[in-house]
């Protein structure tokens, strides 16, 4: 049952390679994704069975004007019959002249099988994407895709699976099966920016090296249409359950340093810093996370958790 399992998921996750049209990556990209994948995946839902509350700030390229910071709030739980998990997310993600704000909620079920339990998750919600267009300075003004600001608000859906062990995991998931974000230019109605499909692969495995050591090696695909395909390789070593770092590895030409402390069984603290080392030149971003956990009881709340 296990490999039938593995196997579902690198069948259906090759899938997402042959999608490819004129569009690039446009979703915020979090280095601590490992650490809260209901930002990729509504299935992970209610995973950790206890309320989970989550808070991410991102400031990236921060020497680059105009540079992307990103604020995010999550919120899930295992409804008590073991079944069912909740799940909300609330973000507001600024570009320079772009804004999207927005909400989703989620819902998750499991089933439960020999040796891990299997999650099927759907989300809904709604984005206001804003576009100040007038504050850019072009070289034509008379360019009509530039000529009014847009402020819309838009529904989108996307649904995912979530398969885990005690040690492994896989997910693979699309978080937006409609397009938002489209700008339109009036004379010829083209669409010159609209929201992608974006198809998220994960992974990882929990290695027991000593009573006192874990190691974490994980990986992400993300492919969405008309960009190469990217991804994410990395490792983090538990240390005592208290404490852990890890690197990992961005197709972008990123290399990610990241620290995380259990301060106590509820409370989770954790940092990552980005170092960019594309031609564009050396550029740094800033994640921070923080994560306490609600339990409904000592034995309802599991520490240290690695996914």
């Amino acid at each position: 049952m296990y490999k039938n399992i593995t196997y579902i998921f690198i069948i259906v996750g090759s899938l997402f390679l042959v999608r490819m049209e004129a569009k690039a990556q446009q979703d915020p990209v979090y280095s601590q994704y490992m650490f809260n994948m209901l930002t990729i995946n509504p299935a992970y839902a209610g995973n950790r069975e206890v309320l989970s509350v989550t808070s991410i700030y991102r400031s990236q390229w921060r020497n680059i004007e105009g540079g992307m910071n990103t604020q995010l709030f999550t919120a899930d739980v295992g409804l008590k019959n073991k079944k069912v998990g909740l799940g909300l997310q609330v973000f507001n993600d600024n570009v320079e002249i772009i804004r999207n704000t927005g909400f989703y909620a989620m819902y998750s079920y499991k089933i439960r099988l020999n040796k891990g339990v299997l999650n099927f998750g759907i989300q809904a919600g709604a984005v206001k994407f804003k576009a100040n267009y007038n504050q850019l300075q072009l070289y034509d003004y008379n360019d009509p895709a530039f000529m009014d600001n847009q402020n819309e608000f838009r529904v989108n859906f996307g649904a995912g699976l979530f398969y885990n062990t005690d040690r492994f995991y896989v997910g693979f998931s699309v978080p937006h099966l409609t397009g938002q974000g489209r700008v339109e230019v009036a004379e010829s109605s083209q669409n010159i920016y609209e929201q992608s499909n974006h198809w998220f692969l994960t992974g990882g495995y929990v290695f027991d090296i000593s009573p006192d050591i874990d190691l974490k090696p994980s990986f992400l695909l993300r492919a969405v249409n008309g960009a190469p395909l990217h991804y994410d390789i990395g490792t983090t070593v538990w240390l005592m359950n208290l404490a852990a770092v890890g690197v990992s590895y961005r197709s972008s030409e990123v290399v990610v340093g990241m620290l995380e402390l259990q301060l106590i069984p509820q409370l989770r603290i954790g940092y990552a810093y980005d170092l960019t080392l594309s031609e564009l030149g050396r550029h740094s971003t800033h994640e921070i996370m923080l994560r306490y956990e609600f339990g409904y009881s000592k034995k309802d709340l599991v520490s240290p958790r690695f996914f």
